[in-house]
């Protein structure tokens, strides 16, 4: 998303009182994890996937993505400020990927 708290304010206009929010993303891993999977998302991805004749700079694309992503708190923040309530995030695989959920 390139405006978030537009993508946000859009789900909620179009959606049903008493409606639930997800949202599935890849995040970035805490502790010691992080470096590892920093590497991995940057260096070694982008190579695999080269070598499968995917799109380089998809994955190029993917990597910097996750980086901007509004994460944890950020993203709870973000979802009530645009009208959701009981916001939670449930980080997945040591936090790759997080699952948002709401209310409306």
């Amino acid at each position: 998303m390139a405006d978030w708290d537009r993508a946000l304010a859009e789900m909620s206009r179009v959606l049903r009182d008493r409606s639930h929010l997800l949202v599935l993303d890849f995040s970035l891993p805490t502790g010691a994890l992080r470096p590892a999977y920093r590497f991995y998302l940057h260096r070694c991805l982008p190579i695999l996937a080269s070598n499968r004749d995917w799109p380089k700079a998809a994955y190029d694309y993917l990597g910097g993505s996750i980086e901007n992503f509004p994460s944890g708190a950020e993203m709870l923040d973000l979802i009530e400020r645009n009208g959701f309530t009981n916001a939670t995030a449930e980080p997945l695989t040591g936090g790759i990927a997080t699952i948002y959920t709401a209310l409306l």
